[in-house]
């Protein structure tokens, strides 16, 4: 189908990540996210430990670094997402016109 509707190479790549069940699992994007999180709260309970702020400001430094990343991310694949839903819908019209046609 991907040939048919004419996907960009970033439309393949978000298209490829959501068939292929190893990069598509829950379990995954839950550990990452934790990878940023458990340190930042870490470093924000050190804060609190030895009272200086320099720990605080890493830890939310840390957590904006990650927000920051995934506006980006957010912004950069939203028209792709978009693009990708007008195609199939696009396609599916045309084969939904075909059928009538044939009937």
């Amino acid at each position: 189908m991907d040939e048919l509707v004419g996907f960009t190479a970033r439309e393949k790549y978000i298209l490829n990540a959501y068939r292929d069940r190893a990069l598509s699992k829950p379990s995954l994007y839950v550990t990452w996210e934790l990878t940023y999180i458990i340190p930042s709260l870490l470093f924000i309970s050190f804060y609190f430990w030895y009272k200086d702020v320099t720990w605080l400001f890493v830890g939310y430094a840390l957590l904006l670094f990650r927000t920051g990343f995934r506006i980006k991310q957010t912004i950069l694949f939203l028209g792709s997402y978009r693009s990708i839903f007008a195609k199939y819908e696009a396609k599916i019209q045309e084969l939904m016109e075909v059928q009538q046609e044939r009937e």
